[in-house]
């Protein structure tokens, strides 16, 4: 067990009464930290100037290093007015971080990503990301990461008018840095809220990676692009990737959801040109889009898809996939669903 505080130094003990400094805790103290240990943050406003890298590691899923608020105290981690890239980079394997608040109180010329997490096996775990400047949560050429009951909203402020900025953005790995081919792992995505992110709330897409094995399960996602100048546009869900590498995705008890008194709330399925979708399995989920309750294009024709609610217009599915219900406006006939998910 090892202590940080916004008043500690790395010329401390990293006990609770002689805390250590945040820069030198996330950098290993000097070797100190190590699997199984857990460093405990106390309350404050850590403002950074430049990106936190966290390099430390554990060894296995089991004994992880894990950084994590004190006794529920509030930690901050906030993007500086110097911050131009990203905030918390998790470059450790089997490395978590759990119960931080994390935000940028700018935006630069560059915009920036909250979270990046290139950390084999790393995990995000009931923390706030918000009022990020382009992507609250970035987790692309890595295996095996999980973002769990987390609330991310009002990220991808930066790219507004430009271009769509985003509540997460992830993909899988399928080859290794020397480019050879290596086995695919899953990632998972459980029990988060993402909300009123500028433009594009949950961005499942690859040109270059691969999508396989994504699990997408419990979460609410709604009022992508509230805020933006074009809010026909805002797209709560996209899912997408070269053929032969966008199967196996798991989409389950989860609810998609844009006023339908407003335009966009896009969901769409088989995003990337002539990525067929193989092995898809959708169960359970709630979808509700004035624009599109959801457009499957690409269709490889081994997908499940049953027991989902679509409420707004639908392309692909109708037809395909009669084992739904579908409606073209607000059920005020079907009851209300009140939705405990437990804590795991």
């Amino acid at each position: 067990q090892w202590y940080v505080s916004t008043i500690g130094n790395a010329s401390n003990s990293g006990t609770l009464a002689s805390p250590w400094s945040i820069a030198y805790a996330t950098s290993g103290a000097n070797g100190q930290i190590g699997p199984g240990d857990t460093v405990w943050i106390r309350s404050g406003t850590y403002l950074q100037d430049a990106t936190l890298a966290i390099t430390v590691s554990g060894s296995s899923d089991t004994l992880p290093v894990i950084f994590r608020n004190y006794n529920n105290e509030r930690v901050q981690i906030v993007g500086n007015s110097a911050y131009d890239w990203t905030i918390i980079f998790l470059r450790g394997r089997y490395l978590w971080i759990w119960g931080l608040e994390v935000w940028a109180n700018t935006m630069t010329t560059r915009g920036g990503t909250s979270i990046i997490m290139s950390g084999y096996h790393s995990k995000v775990i009931n923390s706030y990301i918000h009022d990020g400047q382009k992507t609250g949560i970035n987790s692309q050429q890595v295996q095996g990461t999980e973002v769990y009951g987390n609330i991310i909203n009002y990220n991808g402020r930066f790219y507004i008018p430009n271009n769509p900025g985003y509540g997460w953005y992830a993909q899988n790995v399928w080859r290794d840095p020397n480019g050879n081919q290596i086995p695919v792992e899953p990632k998972y995505f459980y029990d988060n809220i993402v909300a009123y992110t500028w433009s594009w709330g949950v961005h499942f897409y690859t040109e270059q990676g691969s999508n396989d094995l994504l699990v997408f399960e419990g979460n609410a996602v709604y009022n992508s692009g509230f805020f933006w100048r074009y809010p026909n546009w805002g797209t709560q869900f996209t899912f997408g990737g070269p053929a032969g590498r966008a199967n196996y995705f798991q989409m389950k008890d989860n609810v998609l959801y844009q006023g339908l008194e407003r335009g966009g709330g896009h969901n769409l399925l088989g995003l990337y040109p002539n990525g067929q979708i193989n092995s898809m399995t959708m169960r359970n989920n709630f979808l509700v889009g004035p624009s599109n309750a959801m457009s499957f294009d690409n269709d490889g024709g081994s997908n499940t898809i049953a027991s989902n609610v679509f409420v707004g217009p639908t392309s692909g599915i109708t037809g395909t996939y009669p084992s739904n219900s579908f409606y073209s406006s607000w059920p005020s006939s079907r009851p209300d669903d009140i939705v405990v998910r437990k804590n795991k």
